[in-house]
C-alpha cells in the first residue's frame, strides 16, 4: 500500500513508495523531553527503536544543542522564507519528514520539561508554516509522583494549538519510584511490563497513523 498525504484531514504521510511497488516503512521521529545523558526516557526511546514492529522505523532527534526560542535568530531571506539557526532546521526537517511523532518524557514542576517545550516553540515557528500539524502521536511518561501525568497534560495543551493528533490510549504512565520498580535494571534491561506496555503503544500509534492516512 503506498502512503499518501489525506486530503480529507489534512494528515501528512511523509513514507513513499519503494521503487518495487511496497510501502516504504513508516518514519517515527522520537524526542526526548529530558537532555540528561542518563535520563530514562532516552533509554525508553532507544528500546522503540530496536524493538519497532516491521514496518515502521524510529529515528531519535537531538534537542539539547536547541538555542532558547528567540525570534531574533530568524532572518528572512530571499523570497520571504525564514531561515532558523541549524540545529533548528535540522530538527524542522526531521519532524516534516517523519509521518508520526513518539515523546517520551520526564515531568518537571507539574509540566513539562523546557527543553521539549523549547522545541515544540521551534518546530511551530512561524505561524503558518508549523510542522507539527496533523502529524499522530503518541507520548510516554516515566516520571515520580504521578507518573507523569500533568507533565503529559502539559503537551497536550500545547499540541491543540500545534495541531498535533494526539493518541489517547493505550496510556503510558510510570512511576520510576514506585511499586514495580525501575523502569530498567543495572544493566539497561526493561522491566516486562514497561516493554509490554511500549510494544502495546508503538503497535497502537501505526495502526492509527494508518487509520488516518486512510481516511
Amino acid at each position: 500500500m503506498t502512503l499518501a498525504p489525506v486530503a480529507s484531514r489534512g494528515v501528512r504521510i511523509a513514507s513513499a513508495a519503494t521503487a518495487n511497488g511496497n510501502a516504504a516503512p513508516l518514519k517515527i521521529l522520537g524526542i526526548c523531553g529530558s537532555i540528561r545523558k542518563e535520563s530514562v526516557n532516552q533509554k525508553l526511546l532507544l528500546l522503540a527503536q530496536k524493538t519497532m514492529p516491521e514496518g515502521a522505523e524510529l529515528e531519535i532527534a537531538r534537542i539539547d544543542d536547541l538555542p532558547l526560542i528567540n525570534p531574533d535568530l530568524e532572518e528572512t531571506v530571499e523570497g520571504g522564507a525564514t531561515r532558523f539557526p541549524p540545529s533548528v532546521e535540522r530538527l524542522r526537517q526531521q519532524v516534516a519528514a517523519a509521518d508520526a511523532i513518539f515523546f517520551a518524557t520526564p515531568e518537571y514542576n507539574y509540566s513539562m520539561p523546557a527543553p521539549l517545550k523549547n522545541a515544540i516553540d521551534w518546530v511551530s515557528r512561524p505561524l503558518p508554516k508549523n510542522e507539527w500539524a496533523q502529524k499522530p502521536t503518541a507520548i510516554a511518561t516515566i516520571a515520580g509522583g504521578f507518573s507523569g501525568m500533568l507533565g503529559r497534560q502539559a503537551i497536550c495543551v500545547a499540541a491543540d494549538f500545534v495541531d498535533l493528533l494526539i493518541l489517547q490510549k493505550p496510556a503510558f504512565f510510570y512511576n520510576q519510584w514506585g511499586p514495580g520498580g525501575p523502569p530498567f535494571n543495572g544493566a539497561g534491561e526493561p522491566t516486562a511490563e514497561v516493554s509490554k506496555r511500549l510494544g502495546a503503544l508503538m503497535v497502537a500509534l501505526i495502526d492509527w497513523t494508518h487509520r488516518l492516512e486512510q481516511k
